[in-house]
């Protein structure tokens, strides 16, 4: 009985486990589509767009938005899908 109570509480962590922006949001974005990711201390922000600057500006603005006066946000990567 302690097994299966362990076992239960496992996948129950596992199933609420916080999944990283990118990989919980990478199946939306079409080929060919830049992705830039932007993070402070507090936040963290995704952009997506057919040109990269737009992207990163997209994940700034995010970030910026949940970011507290005085902290700063800043382009973490960015790629091409």
């Amino acid at each position: 009985m302690k097994k299966i109570i362990t076992a239960l509480a496992a996948a129950a962590i596992c199933a609420i486990a916080p999944v990283a922006p990118t990989a919980a949001l990478a199946q939306y974005y079409p080929s060919g589509t830049a992705t830039c990711e932007a993070a402070s201390p507090f936040a963290f922000g995704v952009g997506n767009s057919y040109d990269a600057s737009i992207a990163c500006r997209r994940a700034l603005y995010e970030c910026a938005l949940r970011t507290p006066a005085g902290y700063v946000c800043s382009v973490t990567r960015w790629w091409w899908n």
